[in-house]
């Protein structure tokens, strides 16, 4: 459509009178600022529960090589030899029980076991986290709709 259509402008500009203006509500500006801020709340708490998300799946796919890490630490540890003796023979294990624990122990493969108990450690808190957030999304949402 053209651009100086008739129909959409004001032909007589003089008579101010025929236009009559409106005070906006008082609390209005109140409402808008609130509801701002309240999509700015909604906006942090979704790059939160992305963030954390992220960092959840990353942990559990982490996990896969972490315990394939253990496994072989474990093996070339001898540490299944020592576990194996408790079932072959059991004597023994009650004679010599306190350098059967401590053996057990210096077997143990402890960086590769942190590891694990780290990563869970961190697929713990990551969906503790997405737990919070949803329920803090939940909260906001409920509150826009009242």
């Amino acid at each position: 459509m053209h651009q100086n259509a008739p129909f959409f402008r004001i032909l007589n500009m003089d008579n101010h009178s025929q236009f009559t203006t409106f005070e906006p509500p008082a609390e209005l500006l109140a409402k808008i600022m609130a509801k701002i801020n309240q999509e700015k709340k909604i906006g942090l708490i979704k790059r939160k529960l992305f963030f954390s998300t992220v960092i959840f799946f990353g942990s559990i796919t982490a996990l896969v090589p972490i315990f394939s890490i253990f496994r072989s630490n474990l093996v070339e540890s001898g540490f299944w030899h020592y576990v194996s003796l408790i079932f072959l023979d059991f004597d023994i294990i009650k004679t010599y029980w306190q350098d059967f624990g401590l053996t057990i122990l210096e077997t143990l493969p402890t960086l590769s076991l942190a590891a694990i108990l780290s990563a869970f450690l961190v697929i713990l808190t990551a969906s503790r986290s997405i737990t919070q957030q949803i329920q803090n999304l939940n909260q906001l949402t409920h509150q826009s709709l009242n």
